[in-house]
């Protein structure tokens, strides 16, 4: 059996005792905060985990009960937005985190979302008989752009850790729509034709043009405005308020996720509407950078709405020249 290590004796000199004793103590207070930050390091990982949960309970019950499933995966979404705001507000933001949490958004916002709107367009009828007689097993073809969905996600969620970086300035736009929101658009549809019947919602025309689209949308470039940051407190009020309003129904059994539903596409649709006008205008493209941090300063003589600094101007002359 092994022994237990002996501390080192103090020594006899009072001086050396008192420096020996001190650097005891420095090194258990070191070992305590390592211990808090740890524990603390927790909480905003264990939210994240939460996600994957919903995500699979959300997998489970898929092919009986896709609105449950639904309502799952938007706890997954409130966990989502929980976990960054909790780590920042510990102290505890870390690669680690950051990896984990694109982990965690694939399963629930990538494969959860396409397993159930699979299960719901797709899974039944003519389209998922046997390809190769009686016995053999099913191989349904909408389960190529559904795996579509899933790969557009993953390359998503690459591009952005890979291109996003920490540098404090605020984000007023996301390149092409984040996962998440790709997820509430097909999930918001499935939960709006269970609420009001509309046997439009579940018809060819509109399931093929969404998954198809929502899929393109993650791997664009066009610029859609964040959710983190908001230009006018108008706006921000509106949106907040919209989900405050959407999650209330779906608490009361109403038709919160027919709100969510045009709230995603509306969302959408401006996006798309503003970056092709904002292309349409001279000087003005959509794959230009945002605007960060101090360059934001609205001065009406720009196209871009934007002050040009002394360097912009020395560019704008040697291209004139």
């Amino acid at each position: 059996m092994a022994r237990r290590p002996r501390l080192r004796r103090l020594p006899t000199d009072p001086e050396e005792r008192a420096k020996v004793r001190a650097e005891r103590a420095v090194l258990r207070t070191a070992a305590k905060a390592r211990r808090r930050r740890r524990a603390m390091a927790a909480l905003p990982q264990g939210i994240t985990l939460m996600s994957v949960f919903f995500g699979m309970l959300s997998l489970v019950w898929a092919p009986t009960r896709p609105y449950a499933a639904c309502v799952c995966v938007f706890f997954a979404g409130l966990c989502d937005m929980l976990d960054g705001r909790v780590a920042r507000l510990t102290g505890t933001t870390s690669a680690f985190g950051a990896q984990l949490d694109s982990l965690a958004d694939i399963v629930s916002f990538g494969v959860a979302p396409a397993w159930i709107f699979y299960h719901w367009a797709f899974a039944s009828g003519l389209a998922a008989t046997p390809i190769a007689g009686v016995g053999s097993a099913p191989f349904n073809p909408w389960l190529v752009p559904v795996f579509g969905y899933v790969a557009c996600g993953a390359i998503r969620l690459a591009r952005f850790n890979t291109g996003h970086d920490d540098d404090g300035d605020p984000e007023w736009f996301f390149e092409g729509i984040a996962i998440p929101t790709a997820a509430g658009m097909l999930l918001t549809l499935v939960m709006a034709h269970i609420e009001t019947g509309w046997a439009i919602l579940r018809s060819p025309v509109v399931v093929v043009p969404v998954l198809l689209i929502t899929s393109a949308l993650m791997v664009s470039q066009i610029p859609f405005p964040s959710f983190k940051n908001f230009r006018s407190p108008l706006i921000r009020n509106l949106f907040f308020g919209t989900i405050v309003v959407g999650l209330a129904l779906l608490a009361g059994g109403g038709p919160g996720g027919t709100l969510f539903f045009f709230l995603v596409t509306g969302y959408i649709v401006i996006g798309l509407v503003r970056s092709v006008s904002d292309n349409l205008r001279p000087g003005v493209s959509i794959l230009d950078d945002p605007p960060k941090g101090e360059d934001i300063e609205m001065d009406t003589r720009s196209p871009r709405g934007l002050m040009l600094s002394d360097d912009d101007d020395d560019d704008a002359d040697e291209e004139e020249d």
